[in-house]
């Protein structure tokens, strides 16, 4: 197995790991568009396929804050399905959760999922929209 299938099954992991199987979700946390992500993942052989360069490692990598050479299969000790590495991002916002009382976060999940639900049926419309429009 080579490098570039190395990573690509890494990628999967990620994907199906740290993003809930979705590929939409890849695609916000490292900054690209979802088409790129989707090609990446791509088996070797299948056309319009994109191999993981060793820029896009790094975003990669930093994107989910694994250490160097992860994506490569080095710091194989580490299990992402059983350990969630967390962001700065993350940390701001669980400090920011602790501090508040019980009844305000249960009103700000609520929130939260309502707002996540609306930007998922905005990205599916858009999509949708986008294919109508490549046919």
């Amino acid at each position: 197995m080579d490098k570039y299938e190395k990573r690509r099954l890494r990628l999967i992991e990620i994907k199906d790991s740290l993003c809930r199987g979705k590929v939409v979700d890849l695609a916000r946390r490292i900054d690209r568009e979802q088409s790129y992500v989707s090609r990446m993942l791509y088996p070797e052989g299948k056309k319009w396929k994109k191999r993981i360069a060793d820029d896009m490692v790094e975003v990669i990598e930093t994107a989910f804050n694994l250490p160097r050479g992860w994506l490569d299969g080095l710091n194989a000790g580490i299990d992402i399905k059983k350990e969630r590495v967390l962001t700065k991002q993350h940390e701001i916002l669980l400090d920011l959760f602790d501090g508040l009382p019980k009844s305000r976060k249960d009103k700000f999940i609520k929130e939260l999922a309502e707002e996540k639900a609306e930007v998922d049926k905005l990205l599916a419309e858009m999509l949708e929209l986008r294919q109508n429009q490549a046919s």
